[in-house]
């Protein structure tokens, strides 16, 4: 097999179950702060709706408060950001958006399937084992070639084959967290594996791949 693009920046945005609650208490943290700075050292009779920029962070603090009220949790991963943003300062004191996330748990843990605060696959494991299934696929037609490769009549299915298994790396297994230490360890073995087998070195996707053990909810 040959590697035939570049790869691809890691993707923002993960865990992809509740990636948009998870994101959210993160951005409540963030302008929670943001605003504590801007009104710091402020006389205490002011009124904040007169300090420039305040009116901006409360609007985009609505916003995601909004979002972790209005998102249905999936997992496990979203129901923690809805607790930790339950635990906030800004949320603590402000009874209206403490009874609107609390009301939104309730909802969420009421309505929820039966394996939602359960452990779950991680979604490592598939990927590797899809990706060895298309090099398994690819390497079997590339040894019908023969010595000459472009006039094979298996060559068409070979390119495309190596595409695919090639496309699969990219997208799928450089994209995948680990969401246990099992997994962490596992990715890091096949990126071995899987440069031995295409004869090439991690330069490209040491990065992206310690990124994503990184990235592990696990750590």
């Amino acid at each position: 097999m040959r590697d035939t693009g570049a790869r691809p920046p890691l993707p923002y945005g993960w865990p992809a179950l509740d990636s948009d609650l998870v994101a959210a208490v993160s951005d409540l943290r963030r302008l929670d702060s943001l605003t504590e700075t801007l009104l710091r050292g402020l006389p205490e009779d002011r009124d904040p709706e007169t300090v420039p920029g305040y009116a901006e962070l409360e609007s985009a603090r609505e916003a995601v408060l909004a979002v972790l009220v209005d998102v249905r949790a999936e997992g496990l991963p979203g129901l923690q950001a809805k607790a930790k943003a339950l635990l906030t300062e800004g949320v603590v004191n402000n009874q209206q958006a403490t009874a609107d996330l609390a009301h939104s748990i309730g909802c969420d843990l009421t309505g929820a399937r039966s394996d939602i605060v359960e452990p779950q696959a991680d979604p490592v494991f598939a990927a590797i084992k899809e990706q060895r299934r298309l090099c398994r696929e690819h390497d079997a037609l590339f040894s019908q070639l023969g010595e000459d490769w472009d006039r094979s009549p298996v060559r068409p299915a070979e390119i495309a084959a190596n595409a695919a298994a090639w496309e699969h790396w990219r997208d799928v297994v450089l994209k995948t967290v680990p969401r246990t230490a099992t997994g962490c360890r596992a990715l890091a073995a096949y990126a071995s594996e899987f440069a031995k087998d295409m004869g090439t070195d991690l330069d490209a996707e040491g990065p992206a791949i310690l990124g994503l053990i990184a990235r592990s909810p696990l750590l």
